[in-house]
């Protein structure tokens, strides 16, 4: 019996309690994925299916490119034991093609076989494919019945994958941005990140509902609360350029540096220029040379032209 509801997990013993009872939909603060990959293997039971199961979750979302090999290797040896939440998995991965050759095909294969026995995330991915007729003939109707399903068994990812359709007139919706904004609301209720994102959106813009910046930078913190680099940014843009609210390079400087110490190339370039300009003098400007190289690095222009101005 398997929990659809978000649930925010606090700390690495929290999340895999969590998984053993069922909850299969977590959120957790940015900064704990490679908490998960180094205290899980003093915690898990290697036995137990479920235990496994989420290390293999957590190897896959935040490792390197050999630890999601080893999350394929043991979602595949889960499967083979018909533990049903690796199917859906298995059927992420081949969707992504990082650790195997893409193949929407397979994946599909892998999706349905997963909701045939009624996990309902499977049902949210099925549904994505049947929009964008991936491994499948697309089919709008089809694919809003199985998001339908997902959502009314509480699954946030298929709440808020509704409120985009409404958003944006997708996949056979209607546009509508007031219910977008009731969808995104619930599913952020759920402590989905990315309903949290567009819920921020669009109290900043007055989209569905009145302008309200102090909503809006609630939902943004949120949202960038559990690792989302882009709501971290803007928290940063926010403040950074007073939009709404007074300027506050402190505060523009501490939100660029969390999507920066997440690997996020925008959020190095940003610390780094501001390091750089002298906005935040009480950093040695070699730190923000430090964050450009690395920005520059990833492939960001703005960071490869300041490099070769400063050069």
């Amino acid at each position: 019996m398997y929990t659809y509801k978000g649930w925010l997990a606090f700390d690495v013993k929290d999340y895999l309690s969590c998984y053993r009872g069922g909850w299969v939909n977590l959120f957790y603060s940015g900064d704990m994925g490679q908490k998960l990959i180094s205290q899980l293997p003093k915690m898990i039971d290697t036995s137990s299916k479920t235990d496994m199961y989420a290390y293999a979750v957590a190897l896959y979302k935040h490792g390197n490119r050999m630890e999601k090999d080893k999350a394929y290797s043991i979602l595949s040896d889960l499967a083979s034991k018909n533990y049903i939440p690796a199917y859906r998995d298995i059927g992420k991965i081949y969707f992504d093609g990082i650790c195997v050759t893409k193949n929407y095909n397979t994946a599909f294969k892998w999706f349905d076989k997963a909701a045939r026995e009624a996990y309902m995330i499977a049902y949210n991915d099925l549904a994505i494919c049947y929009f964008q007729g991936l491994g499948c003939v697309k089919d709008y109707d089809k694919g809003r019945r199985l998001l339908e399903e997902a959502a009314n068994e509480g699954y946030g990812m298929a709440i808020y994958n509704i409120g985009i359709g409404y958003l944006k007139g997708l996949y056979g919706y209607p546009k509508d941005v007031y219910m977008a904004f009731d969808y995104f609301k619930s599913a952020s209720n759920q402590f989905n990140n990315l309903a949290e994102y567009n819920l921020a959106i669009m109290y900043l813009t007055g989209t569905g509902c009145p302008k309200n910046i102090d909503m809006a930078i609630k939902y943004f913190r949120n949202a960038a609360g559990t690792g989302y680099n882009k709501a971290a940014n803007k928290l940063g843009d926010i403040y950074y350029y007073g939009e709404g609210t007074p300027k506050d390079a402190g505060k523009a400087h501490a939100f660029y540096l969390m999507a920066a110490e997440n690997g996020d190339s925008y959020g190095m370039y940003s610390v780094a220029y501001m390091i750089l300009n002298g906005e935040i003098y009480w950093v040695d400007k070699s730190v923000g040379k430090q964050w450009l190289k690395k920005a520059a690095d990833l492939g960001n222009e703005s960071a490869i032209n300041l490099l070769k101005k400063i050069r």
